[in-house]
Formats: structure tokens, C-alpha cells, sequence
């Protein structure tokens, strides 16, 4: 791939992901505003509950998927692929459905911010979509059909936005409106891909799902899924320890840095669905020189965009945030090797899925996950709110030591096998 065109890609898949994520901030202010602070919080508690859900629900096949798929995306198997996972999201929705039913009848709405039973079903509408969203997303990496995934984020996230403003004009703007809207907008970003992928599917002389393909996707997804407990334990043990250690409104400082510093994680991880894409094509060896070039120079700039967010905090945090959040901003620079090693663990992944690592990684990341588990909770009471940060470091240099393992051990195959084909 040329690099202008590898330039473009990675630019065009951050800048949808900018702009979603722009919007949904936008969102949250104007929802925040109409609301009122009990509105919003049964919204958030129940967007909250039903994104867990289906993160949970999708077994990280859309992952399993693309190791599957990798190297021979243009082959019949992407049918079978294609037609398993939409089985299993529709069924590991109704499962997720049954789940969420359960713990209403169990523990009734306190579980969920006093939100209705009505508004709990509304929510757990988007549940099919937000799985099949994932799996979506998966295969046109995998086909290098970026432009489709950039489209469907662009144009959902905008919906939402139009629906919400004609909500305001019509002096509608109830938890029940803003429900409706945020299912309708996912049930397009979910679907704007589906024409694509059917055809692509079609095209690869599909014509159902194969039993053995579900199978296989299954048992990878069985090994690969606490991946995503691990990454749960990592990402949000730190903002809950700290409301249950040190208070709410210093959780609300601690997760205000930790999102601000995630928006600059878009860079990697556009980067990132490019070498996914690369992948389908070469295989992780082939895609590994390419790979390599990359990580260096896409860990480099997060790390001077993040320099550049957390030194300017005293001038903009104010603005946007408003008074009073000014103990974020020593937490910001605090964050930045965090986020530096979050990049790098971002460009490694593709290696660890695409050779089938599924439960090598899932282990590794669940051992970083309880290491700042364990770590916040003896720190945190004695350090405040930078125990959660350094918790995080430390856990994390985990994951920097097993990544550089596995870019060392890429290199020297790599190179081996140059040798053996005498280039």
C-alpha cells in the first residue's frame, strides 16, 4: 500500500472517530442541560448498563473473526463467516436480553437509576445493533472497506445529533425521546454497513453459515473473551475504587483525565484498524515490516499530542469544563506515559489476534487488570487520587514488557524468513 494512500486512510478513520466522539460530547452537554441531573443520570446509567451488556454479549467474535479471516479474505470462508456472525448476534442478543430481565426482577430499578421498566426495554433495543456493530466493524477491516466504517460513524453520530435538536424545536426533550433517538441512530450505524458486507459475502460464493465455521468462531471467542474482562479491571477499576475510597467528586476529576487522554488513543487505534485491514490480506507475518515502521512513529506522535493536551490544561480545561476541575490537570500529565504505552499496546494487538493468541492474550491481559486492581486498592487510600495512576503505570509496564516480546520475537521471524527466501 502506498503511503499517501496509508496516510489518508489513517487520517480519514480518525478524524470519523474524532468527530463521533465530538459529537457524543456534544450530546452529553445538550441532554445534561434538557434533562436536568436525574434525567441524565438514569440515562447514563442506562446506556451504561446496555454498552457492558453487549460488550459482554459479543464473546469478541468480531476479533476471532478477523484471525479467521486473516490471509484469506477473498475466499468462500468470509461467507460463512459473515452469515455465523449474524446468527450469533441476534442470539447472543436475546441472551443478553434475558440477562437484563433477570436483574430487573432480581433488583428492580434501584440497580439501574431508578429508571423505568419501559425505559430499561427502550434502551435494550440497541442491544442487537451494538453487538453486530462490533462485528461489522471487524470484517471491513478485514476487507479494507474503511471508508463504509468511517461513513456509518459520520452520518449515525449526526443523526443523533439532528434528532436530538428536532426533539428541542418540538419541546419534546424527555428520557423517552432522547431513548428513541440514540436506537434509531444505532440501528443506522449498525445497518449502513450491511449492504457492503451481504455483497462482498455474495460475491465470495456464500451460501450460509457453515456449522464448523460457527464452531471454530465460538471456541476462539470462548478463549479470547476474558480479554474483555481484563480491559474492564484495567480501565474502570480506578474510577470506582476512588468513589468508593475518596468520594464521587474526586472520581469525577479522575475520569475527566482518563477520557481526555483517551481521545488521543483514536491515533493508534486508526492506525491500528489499517494493519488489521493489511492483515486480512498478507497474514501477521506479511503485515509485520509494514507494522514496524508504523509503531514508532504512530507511538511518537500520540505521545507529543498527549505532551501538548496536559501542558496547556491550565488554559483550556477551565473553558471547557468550567470552575473547579483544576485537580485534573496535574493528573493529565501524570497520565501521559500511560497513555504512551496504551498506544503501544494498541499497535501491537493485530500480532497477538492474527496469529490466534486468543487465550495467551486473554490471560496476560487479565493479570494487568488485576495487578491495578490490587495496586489501587493499597495506593489509593494512601496516595489519593495518583494511586489510581500509578497503579495503572505499573500495571501496564506489564503489558509493555509481554508487547516488546512480541514485536522482538516478530522481528526475528521476520527476518528469518527473509533469509530463507534470500530477499
Amino acid at each position: 500500500m502506498a503511503r499517501p494512500r496509508l496516510v489518508a486512510l489513517i487520517a480519514g478513520t480518525s478524524g470519523a472517530k474524532l468527530y463521533s466522539m465530538g459529537l457524543n460530547i456534544l450530546a452529553l452537554a445538550l441532554t445534561a442541560r434538557w434533562l436536568g441531573p436525574d434525567g441524565r443520570g438514569m440515562l447514563a446509567t442506562l446506556t451504561t448498563w446496555v454498552n457492558t451488556a453487549a460488550m459482554l454479549a459479543s464473546l469478541s467474535l468480531g476479533s476471532v473473526a478477523m484471525q479467521r479471516l486473516a490471509g484469506c479474505r477473498d475466499s468462500a470462508r468470509f461467507g460463512d463467516v459473515f452469515h455465523a456472525l449474524l446468527r450469533f448476534a441476534w442470539i447472543l442478543a436475546i441472551c443478553a436480553w434475558g440477562v437484563m430481565a433477570l436483574l430487573w426482577l432480581a433488583r428492580g430499578s434501584a440497580l439501574f437509576g431508578n429508571a423505568p421498566a419501559w425505559a430499561l426495554a427502550l434502551a435494550c433495543l440497541m442491544l442487537p445493533c451494538l453487538v453486530w456493530e462490533g462485528y461489522a466493524n471487524a470484517l471491513l477491516t478485514t476487507i479494507e472497506r474503511l471508508r463504509v466504517f468511517n461513513l456509518s460513524l459520520v452520518t449515525g453520530r449526526s443523526l443523533m445529533l439532528l434528532g436530538l435538536l428536532c426533539l428541542a424545536v418540538l419541546d419534546g426533550v424527555t428520557l423517552a425521546g432522547v431513548l428513541a433517538v440514540s436506537v434509531l441512530a444505532q440501528c443506522w450505524i449498525a445497518g449502513y454497513s450491511f449492504p457492503t458486507l451481504r455483497a462482498w459475502a455474495r460475491q465470495h460464493q456464500a451460501a450460509g453459515a457453515s456449522t464448523a465455521e460457527g464452531r471454530a468462531l465460538l471456541h476462539g471467542g470462548m478463549r479470547l473473551h476474558l480479554n474483555t474482562v481484563g480491559t474492564l479491571a484495567l480501565n474502570m477499576a480506578g474510577t470506582l475504587l476512588i468513589a468508593n475510597m475518596l468520594g464521587a467528586r474526586e472520581a469525577g476529576f479522575f475520569q475527566l483525565a482518563q477520557q481526555l487522554m483517551t481521545v488521543l488513543l483514536v491515533i493508534p487505534q486508526s492506525a491500528s484498524l489499517v494493519i488489521y485491514g493489511r492483515q486480512g490480506e498478507l497474514g501477521p507475518d506479511g503485515v509485520w515490516p509494514l507494522q514496524r515502521k508504523m509503531l514508532l512513529g504512530v507511538v511518537a506522535l500520540t505521545a507529543i499530542a498527549g505532551l501538548a493536551m496536559a501542558m496547556s490544561a491550565h488554559i483550556w480545561l477551565p473553558w471547557v469544563a468550567g470552575p473547579g476541575y483544576e485537580p485534573a490537570i496535574p493528573l493529565l500529565l501524570a497520565m501521559l506515559p500511560i497513555l504512551v504505552m496504551l498506544s503501544f499496546s494498541s499497535m501491537m494487538a493485530s500480532q497477538w489476534i492474527g496469529r490466534g493468541f486468543f487465550l495467551t492474550a486473554s490471560l496476560l491481559t487479565v493479570l494487568v487488570g488485576l495487578v491495578n486492581l490490587l495496586a489501587s486498592s493499597v495506593w489509593i487510600p494512601e496516595f489519593g487520587m495518583m494511586g489510581a495512576v500509578y497503579a495503572q503505570l505499573l500495571a501496564l509496564l506489564v503489558a509493555v514488557f509481554t508487547n516488546s516480546s512480541m514485536a522482538l520475537w516478530c522481528e526475528l521471524k521476520s527476518r528469518r524468513l527473509r533469509a530463507e527466501s534470500g530477499k
